[in-house]
């Protein structure tokens, strides 16, 4: 962001997150957590009303890129699912949170880095953000609880990719466990997302 820049604010903790929209529907959502191909991340099937986002999402430093495409392309070619001719989308997650009030500047979002290492997910901090630190301008003495909690979850979902990237088989194991756990309801879904 133009004012983190200002700010002078570095960038170091970036996910990368790379997408297809094909031009059928898949019937089921889908993750797909496999150290061994996405390391610390997960593949993707989203179905839509025609076509399906097929994807994958990592920390850029634990998978580059150039080697999440690959292993996308491969993963996709396994399942029968044809990405020739299909566009590649990427785009970049900042989740390097430093925080988001500097005097008379503020960051929300994107910006703050309150996205998810973990997930890739920021739509939702970046409204929630956005909302507490507006109602913040206009009222000094506003508690922005909600932030606060947010910013919680954020440095939770910042100690699991720590946890998360490095050993494969430390978190390969880590990632069936948690799945078992939710799928058997000891674990809530609730605790991989940022609301």
């Amino acid at each position: 962001s133009i004012v983190r820049r200002y700010l002078r604010l570095p960038v170091v903790k970036m996910g990368a997150g790379i997408n297809f929209q094909i031009p059928r529907r898949l019937p089921h959502m889908e993750w797909h957590l496999n150290a061994a191909r996405f390391n610390s991340g997960y593949a993707w099937v989203f179905p839509h009303r025609e076509s399906s986002s097929i994807g994958i999402y990592a920390e850029r430093h634990d998978l580059p890129p150039a080697l999440m495409e690959k292993r996308l392309r491969a993963w996709a070619a396994a399942r029968n699912i044809n990405l020739t001719g299909c566009r590649a989308r990427a785009a970049l997650i900042n989740f390097d949170y430093r925080g988001w009030n500097f005097g008379q500047v503020f960051l929300t979002g994107d910006a703050a880095g309150l996205a998810s290492g973990f997930t890739g997910e920021g739509i939702y901090p970046a409204i929630i953000s956005g909302r507490e630190i507006a109602r913040t301008i206009i009222d000094p003495e506003y508690n922005p609880r909600r932030l606060q909690r947010l910013i919680n979850r954020h440095r939770r979902h910042q100690r699991m990719q720590k946890f998360f990237t490095g050993n494969k088989v430390i978190c390969q194991t880590a990632l069936e466990m948690i799945v078992l756990a939710m799928r058997i309801g000891l674990l809530d879904f609730r605790l991989l997302e940022m609301y």
